[in-house]
């Protein structure tokens, strides 16, 4: 997922499901914890409702269509990126800039 500005409240990020090449936006408050994005998402993609998610932070300066294929190809063991603790703000797991989130489902 990359992440977008929208206001000093709220922020999009760009998301996309291991496995999957469709790439979707969630808008949610910045002042909510990971685990609130995955209830969103699970809101915005009722497709997904039954499935356990988690959630990883792949940091990017740019956008990189790239990166689908590549997590894509990985195997559990080697999958790209940092783990989101569920219970963190996300004031706190980004602290500057843009940011690249990519979902993994366990």
């Amino acid at each position: 997922m990359s992440q977008n500005k929208e206001s000093k409240k709220s922020s999009t990020f760009t998301c996309f499901v291991r496995s999957e090449v469709k790439i979707f936006n969630v808008i949610i408050d910045r002042d909510l914890t990971v685990s609130d994005l995955e209830a969103k998402i699970k809101t915005d993609r009722p497709d997904l409702e039954e499935i356990n998610i988690e959630l990883y932070r792949k940091d990017f300066f740019q956008e990189n269509n790239v990166l689908i294929n590549t997590v894509n190809s990985d195997k559990p063991e080697k999958r790209q990126g940092v783990w989101m603790d569920p219970q963190k703000k996300f004031l706190n797991a980004f602290p500057w800039g843009k940011k690249t989130l990519h979902r993994l489902f366990l």
